[in-house]
């Protein structure tokens, strides 16, 4: 017998859902970058969400991530609660992450 329309839309739903948390845990674990690899962010799964963690310029920063597209969002805030800028990441070949970090107002 076929599968009914409710069955297929649900495999479809949870093959996208696994696609997501793979492109989220493709980015777990602490990444380097800057000058001598002196700089550090870390992305890591916390009670169900992916989450962001960076220091920046002395403030500690953080955000829950979210796929855009090929991309993964976060709205970066200090321990403040006020906005740092909009950080996105992706995973590119071999064991690096492309990450860019839009400050408001620019």
């Amino acid at each position: 017998p076929l599968p009914s329309l409710e069955d297929v839309l649900q495999e479809e739903e949870t093959r996208e859902e696994a696609r997501k948390e793979l492109q989220l845990a493709r980015l777990s674990g602490r990444w380097y970058y800057g000058m001598n690899l002196g700089q550090s962010y870390e992305i890591s799964k916390n009670q169900g969400e992916w989450c962001f963690s960076e220091e920046l310029a002395g403030r500690k920063c953080s955000c829950t991530l979210r796929i855009v597209g090929n991309w993964v969002h976060g709205d970066l805030v200090d321990e403040k609660g006020e906005e740092v800028g909009l950080i996105r990441l992706r995973r590119t070949t071999g064991n690096s992450v492309v990450s860019n970090l839009k400050i408001p107002g620019s």
